[in-house]
Order: structure tokens, then C-alpha cells, then sequence
């Protein structure tokens, strides 16, 4: 991992459970209000937001459609 992405992937990894969920069990995405529970950990959401963004559609992407 670089280290300009560690901030990103360590609030990814702790909101990594907070996904919203279609009726038909399909992801839709994160739950942003829980994971802007990252200001807990003394990162800045501003500047993780757009990194997480990228993760969450590579997760999205790798599933499939839903």
C-alpha cells in the first residue's frame, strides 16, 4: 500500500460493513453517515472521500450487476 493511501484504506477497511443493500440483496453502496465515522479515527473526510468513492465502485464493479 502507498502511503498517500493509507488514510483511505484504513477508513475503508473500518467502514467496510456499512454497506446499503438493494431489496434484491444487490450492494448499492456505502452508507456514507456511518462511515464518516472516520473523523473518530483523526482523519479528515475531505480527504479521504474521493479515494473511498474509488474503492466502493471497484467493490460495486467486482460484484456485478445488481
Amino acid at each position: 500500500m502507498l502511503a498517500e493511501n493509507r488514510d483511505v484504506v484504513e477508513v475503508f477497511l473500518a467502514s467496510s460493513t456499512p454497506w446499503r443493500v438493494w431489496p434484491s440483496g444487490a450492494l448499492a453502496g456505502l452508507d456514507y453517515s456511518a462511515a464518516r465515522a472516520a473523523r473518530g479515527m483523526g482523519v479528515e473526510w475531505a480527504s479521504v472521500f474521493g479515494g473511498l468513492r474509488i474503492m466502493e465502485a471497484a467493490v460495486l464493479d467486482a460484484r456485478g450487476p445488481a
